[in-house]
């Protein structure tokens, strides 16, 4: 196969047109390549996030069943203030009473 000057000089274009295009697709893998990275750090970053909103949710609980349990005890001490105040009351109300 003979080529002529016109067919070389396409050609040579297009070697030159190819060229290019390798060269533009290594640079958008090189780019896509620091995307993936980003997104693994993010994805670590989101999952350091999520183990730390459960933390805090378990904190959260935890603060729950005391302020529960300091409920509980702020009742007894009424319901024994009550009972104390009534009982020692009692005997007063019942001797006014006798007169």
């Amino acid at each position: 196969m003979i080529l002529t000057n016109e067919s070389l000089i396409l050609t040579h274009e297009s070697l030159i047109l190819t060229n290019e295009s390798l060269i533009l697709a290594h640079e958008c893998l090189i780019l896509a390549h620091e995307c993936l990275i980003l997104a693994h750090e993010c994805l670590i970053l989101a999952h350091e996030c999520l183990i730390l909103a459960h933390e805090c949710l378990i904190l959260a609980h935890e603060c729950l069943i005391l302020a529960h349990e300091c409920l509980i005890l702020i009742d007894e001490s009424l319901s024994l203030f009550c009972c104390s105040a009534f009982s020692e009351a009692m005997p007063q109300a019942l001797h006014l009473a006798r007169y």
